[in-house]
This record gives structure tokens, C-alpha cells and sequence, in this order.
């Protein structure tokens, strides 16, 4: 598996409100693309520079985290989650308790 893969299944195994939007809303999905391409890029950079394989995962998660968690996604986030609770199929547990802004 590659570290681009590995990094994204965390980031969204550890988000399941990002994983159910990124199959469901299509600029996510192009937006977690176009991460795992950057990713791929990072990884091949860092590695041609020796960097460990450990590093290069953590860094990696980093980037994706705050990439993907970004004002601009967050708040699409928050629209699709108020969406949801409005129409009472939101499940509570799954999602991060400061998106839920209870």
C-alpha cells in the first residue's frame, strides 16, 4: 500500500464524516484526489532525501489533516452535517463533537 493510501484510509477511518463526504460529494472527492497526489509527490520527495518511512507517514497525516480539514472544507463539512441533523440522520458518535457545534 502505498504511504499516499495508508496516510488518506487513516485520516478517513479517524473522520467518518469526511469518509461518507468524500463518497458522496464530488468536489470532496476531487478535493481527497488531488491530496493523495500531493501525498505521492511529498513521499517520493522526502524518501529521495532519506527520509524514514515513519516520518514520512506522520508527516504526511499532517498535511492531510490540515489540507483537508481547511476553513473551506470544513465549513462544506458543517453545511452537509447540518443537512443531515435536520433531517435527523446524523450519527452523533461518528462525528467529531466540535463539528457538531452543540
Amino acid at each position: 500500500m502505498s504511504m499516499s493510501a495508508a496516510v488518506l484510509d487513516e485520516y478517513m477511518a479517524d473522520n467518518p464524516g469526511a469518509a461518507r463526504a468524500a463518497l458522496t460529494d464530488p468536489e470532496f472527492a476531487a478535493e481527497v484526489a488531488t491530496m493523495r497526489n500531493v501525498l505521492d509527490l511529498m513521499d517520493g520527495a522526502l524518501e529521495d532525501e532519506g527520509v524514514d518511512a515513519r516520518v514520512r507517514h506522520r508527516v504526511g497525516l499532517q498535511v492531510a489533516t490540515e489540507a483537508l480539514l481547511s476553513d473551506r472544507l470544513r465549513a462544506r463539512l458543517e453545511a452537509a452535517m447540518e443537512s443531515a441533523r435536520v433531517r435527523g440522520c446524523i450519527d452523533r458518535e461518528a462525528v467529531p463533537a466540535e463539528l457538531l457545534g452543540d
